[in-house]
């Protein structure tokens, strides 16, 4: 949706207002599931947008907390706007392959948070893939083990008596 770089105004315009249609479209159904007690991002893309935002660095560890507001998106989006992707690709946390697309991200961060009414949000350190990961290991961790196939048998029915 960004083909100049940097984009120009009608761009940014016509891909803020397609973000928010689609939005909109699963906004009141989140919104159905309660006010949240905690949230938390998992992309790359936040996290980057916290680095920028003078989070800790990776190298810091995963357990480092790092967070993002909406206050701190809003105020890199002009500044990121300004930019050329290959200058994007040089600021702190900003990896090269993420400098043409952080722009998009920092405009979608934004509208969600907005439309969410969220302020401020966790930084997970892992993203959705090693969520997914986690999630498996966990399931199989409290899976009952048995050790012979008579104990995984499924139960037969008593003889009558």
């Amino acid at each position: 949706m960004l083909p100049d770089d940097p984009p120009s105004r009608p761009q940014l315009k016509a891909m803020r207002q397609h973000i928010r249609d689609t939005l909109r479209a699963i906004a009141d159904r989140v919104r159905w599931e309660g006010d949240p007690r905690r949230v938390v991002a998992t992309s790359k893309t936040f996290k980057q947008l916290a680095r920028l935002s003078g989070g800790a660095p990776q190298r810091k560890g995963p357990f480092v907390r790092r967070r993002l507001t909406r206050s701190d998106v809003q105020e890199w989006i002009p500044r990121l706007a300004k930019l050329p992707s290959a200058e994007r690709a040089k600021l702190r946390g900003i990896s090269h392959p993420r400098g043409c697309q952080i722009l998009a991200g920092a405009v979608v961060a934004d509208l969600t948070m907005a439309t969410l009414d969220i302020d401020s949000l966790e930084i997970c350190p892992w993203a959705l893939r090693e969520g997914i990961v986690l999630r498996h290991l966990e399931s199989i961790a409290q899976k009952p083990r048995s050790h012979c196939s008579r104990c995984t048998a499924p139960p037969t029915a008593a003889p009558p008596s």
